[in-house]
């Protein structure tokens, strides 16, 4: 329905009444009522922003769609936070949650997120204003720069060793 610009408002409805579902996958009728641009989902959205029983991936969802709705900004620190998730398919939804937010402030966050280069380039692309070279102290051919690099020493260390550890034991970890 996002893909296809539904704006009739009574599917509007349905959509926001399927957030009452457990079962239903909250996380993309959330960011396909954001993508829509349906202001009257943001009442019930932001229920799931402070509800601790829902899954970050969905909180995360809520959040990116009240900070492009609304603007609202207190929660985006939990963004960059899912951002540093020991599983990665967390860290893509972060990404995607940033990227849905419109918020280029936290584009230095992605940059340091360890994931391929394809999501945090994906990133630039989906939040950088078109046509500037500098924005918010950042500049796009330094980012393009690193991004191309890949340097690992400047990704974001999710897990340290004190010691060296052995081949055998990184294997099979």
């Amino acid at each position: 329905l996002k893909e296809l610009s539904c704006m009739d408002e009574e599917i509007h409805k349905q959509m926001i009444a399927l957030l009452d579902d457990p079962n239903q996958n909250r996380r993309v009728i959330i960011q396909s009522l954001a993508g829509l641009g349906v202001i009257s989902s943001v009442q019930r959205i932001r229920e799931f922003m402070t509800d601790q029983s829902v899954s970050n991936l969905v909180r995360g969802a809520a959040i990116a769609c009240t900070a492009k709705l609304c603007g609202e900004t207190a929660l985006l620190d939990d963004l960059v936070k899912n951002l540093s998730s020991p599983n990665q398919n967390d860290r893509h939804c972060a990404i995607q949650d940033v990227i849905d937010s419109g918020k280029i402030e936290l584009l230095p966050s992605i940059l340091k997120t360890p994931v391929a280069p394809f999501f945090r380039i994906n990133a630039v692309i989906s939040v950088w204003p078109d046509e500037l070279k500098n924005c918010q102290g950042l500049n796009l051919l330094s980012i393009l720069d690193s991004l191309l690099i890949d340097n690992p020493n400047e990704l974001q260390t999710l897990h340290s060793y004190d010691q060296v550890p052995s081949s055998t034991f990184l294997v099979e970890e």
